[in-house]
């Protein structure tokens, strides 16, 4: 997980309090993918994702959990 923190920390998203993710680097609203193994789980408060596939809402594909100290860890010069 920290591996795939460390290459994909741009697209790291946080669970808002609305129960939609919101990207740190611009605020855009995503949801999970309902072909996710995630998509049935309780939500986690922070991922990293691959793409953003839209059709009807922004949805994330290729999503990780992640800890939220591994994105300044990892990418000190971005956070």
């Amino acid at each position: 997980q920290r591996c795939i923190t460390s290459g994909f920390f741009a697209n790291a998203a946080k669970l808002h309090y609305s129960g939609e993710y919101r990207t740190i680097r611009d605020d855009q609203t995503l949801h999970i993918h309902p072909t996710s193994v995630l998509f049935p789980e309780i939500p986690s408060k922070w991922v990293v994702f691959n793409e953003v596939i839209q059709t009807s809402k922004y949805f994330m594909r290729d999503l990780t959990v992640i800890k939220p100290e591994w994105l300044c860890e990892l990418a000190p010069h971005f956070y």
